[in-house]
């Protein structure tokens, strides 16, 4: 993998813990516990830049074994998860088939799904027309995701019997802008903190952005309360995490990230906290971003 976007070390670890990713109470379960709130955030902010949202395409940058992907698929968008490393990419497709085999979406807790229109929008924001059969015409992003790419797509339906849109591959986003892809939307989430360059990531995706499209990105701030929650907490406390999974050094303060942004060309929009609700056991946004935080962006 290219080395601008991609730390192999960090491909391994994420490999190592792909058989629990969907474990609610394993090494993943900060992000099954913060998932419906971020996933709230980010359609909101997608309903506020787009007047028909639904069918948008999204691509889900470092998605691991699925969880936001097939979330974000449950809202009624045209999901594409990459992520470098392969053992997260077959839990994602593993568990969708799990769920399509069962004939529901498995993904608890999440907003209500936005309304279909008539119409999908293409990875170019170019409307496809859904065809008889029920699949859709339009960019490769939107249809084959880039020939002779290592790629999985099925078919699973959420709790009202819609069909999911959602599909996999294992790739680095460079190799999506080689392609030429675009897309609408992209998510990049608890994502940046692990690669290799922050600057070329965020300048990658913003080649994957189409005009007048949206970021979003989450991570942690390099703060004394992160380190304390994220690393001594969550690592050596809780045992929520394996040692080893965050390095406080690479965390992004958000002044840090608005600058990485406004230097690929985009402009922010929008930043909020994300924190544990209490005793709920979930997780809201609208807080301070002393520790995790979500930023939006647009061209």
């Amino acid at each position: 993998m290219p080395a601008a976007t991609v730390r192999e070390a960090e491909v391994a670890r994420f490999d190592a813990l792909a058989a629990r990713w969907w474990d609610p109470d394993g090494p993943m379960r900060p992000l099954h516990r913060m998932n419906p709130a971020r996933v709230a955030w980010i359609v909101a902010r997608i309903v506020e830049a787009f007047p028909a949202p639904a069918g948008l395409a999204l691509l889900d940058v470092g998605c691991g074994a699925g969880l936001a992907a097939e979330a974000l698929a449950a809202q009624g968008f045209d999901v594409l998860g990459i992520d470098a490393a392969a053992g997260p990419i077959a839990a994602a497709v593993a568990h969708l088939a799990a769920a399509r085999a069962a004939g529901k979406q498995a993904v608890g807790n999440r907003p209500p799904a936005i309304p279909a229109p008539a119409t999908r929008a293409s990875a170019t924001g170019a409307p496809a027309a859904d065809t008889p059969g029920g699949g859709t015409t339009g960019s490769r992003a939107a249809g084959d995701r880039g020939a002779g790419s290592a790629q999985a797509q099925t078919a699973a339906t959420d709790a009202a019997g819609h069909e999911l849109k959602l599909a996999y591959r294992v790739a680095a986003p460079e190799d999506l802008l080689a392609e030429g892809l675009r897309f609408p939307v992209i998510t990049a989430l608890e994502v940046i903190e692990h690669a290799a360059d922050p600057a070329r990531f965020v300048a990658t995706l913003a080649g994957l952005l189409a005009p007048g499209g949206l970021l979003v990105l989450s991570t942690l701030n390099r703060t004394a309360a992160s380190f304390a929650a994220a690393k001594l907490g969550a690592e050596f406390v809780l045992r929520w995490l394996p040692v080893g999974t965050h390095d406080w050094r690479r965390f992004v303060t958000p002044a840090e990230l608005g600058a990485l942004v406004r230097a690929a060309g985009l402009r922010v929009s929008n930043v909020t906290g994300l924190a544990p609700a209490g005793l709920s056991g979930g997780w809201r946004t609208g807080t301070g971003t002393g520790v995790n935080y979500l930023l939006a962006a647009r061209n």
